[in-house]
């Protein structure tokens, strides 16, 4: 369990002070450093009690992201969810790295230097048999907190992505006037030796993405766009104004949903420990198949 910062003690106070800073930016990003903010000060508090310092925190924050990284070997490592053996994902461990990087730039005070986080290449590699029940879990029921809107679309794009080997940069150009054609269902793209065919799981996941769009669009006033990915939510941007679910959604936001699901896929334990990134996956594809797309 996390426990909450105590606005009355110094490092609570100040790391409320720390989140007023970001009034402006994103909710996503308010929402992200508050959380590691907890599981952080959390930690500190078991190892030090409640009269811990600012020295506390940041002599403890190489050791706590340590124990991110290794769940179940620090008894006083506290989650937010799950338990104490559920792995938080690279995504999350680096944003609690960026956390204490910022916080420490906030207070003033110098960041421990050892806040190095693994690369993915240290985790093990895909292997076909990983790749088969990535393709399996696909077709299962959704992870808990992901809705039906964004299981659709990360379906669609993972197993668009297994199928084409496209990065995430040029997935998020792919416009269904242009670059998807029916009959059969095939994608198109400058990247691409030559159109690749959509079977199976893959041709039944964007059938599936492509009614959740269509329910979208209709949401819109006006022509909608042709982009084959589009949002799925609205955007609260500061100081610009609402961005609408079915507008087209930018390659950062695609790539942070596909982690965010993907981590959710490893906490219920239905992947095994390895490299899950969208690099990992595009370069399996291009190890695997027999014509990788031209670079």
């Amino acid at each position: 369990m996390v426990m909450r910062m105590d606005a009355d003690h110094p490092v609570g106070a100040a790391a409320a002070a720390y989140l007023l800073t970001l009034a402006k930016r994103s909710a996503s990003l308010q929402r992200q450093r508050r959380w590691a903010l907890e599981l952080w000060t959390g930690y500190v508090r078991a190892h030090c009690g409640e009269d811990f310092t600012f020295a506390d925190m940041f002599g403890l924050a190489p050791q706590w992201l340590d124990s991110l990284r290794s769940p179940g070997t620090d008894g006083n490592a506290p989650r937010l969810r799950g338990t104490p053996n559920t792995p938080i994902g690279l995504p999350a461990q680096r944003a609690c790295a960026a956390a204490v990087r910022a916080f420490a730039r906030h207070t003033t005070t110098p960041a421990p230097a050892r806040l190095r986080l693994p690369r993915p290449e240290e985790l093990p590699a895909l292997t076909p048999g990983d790749i088969a029940l990535y393709r399996e879990r696909l077709t299962g029921h959704r992870p808990a907190g992901v809705t039906p809107e964004g299981w659709a679309r990360y379906r669609a794009v993972a197993l668009t992505l297994l199928a084409t080997g496209l990065s995430i940069e040029a997935l998020a150009t792919l416009d269904a006037d242009q670059h998807l054609t029916h009959g059969p269902l095939t994608i198109t793209h400058p990247d691409l030796q030559a159109p690749v065919p959509l079977h199976g799981g893959t041709r039944a996941a964007m059938n599936s993405w492509l009614t959740v769009r269509a329910g979208l669009h209709d949401r819109l006033e006006g022509t909608p766009m042709p982009a084959l990915w589009v949002r799925l939510a609205p955007a609260h941007t500061q100081p610009k104004p609402l961005v609408p679910p079915g507008l087209p959604v930018r390659p950062r936001a695609l790539a942070f949903h596909h982690h965010t699901v993907t981590d959710a896929l490893l906490e219920e334990i239905f992947l095994p420990p390895a490299d899950w990134s969208l690099r990992a996956l595009r370069d399996y594809t291009r190890t695997h198949r027999p014509s990788p797309p031209a670079r």
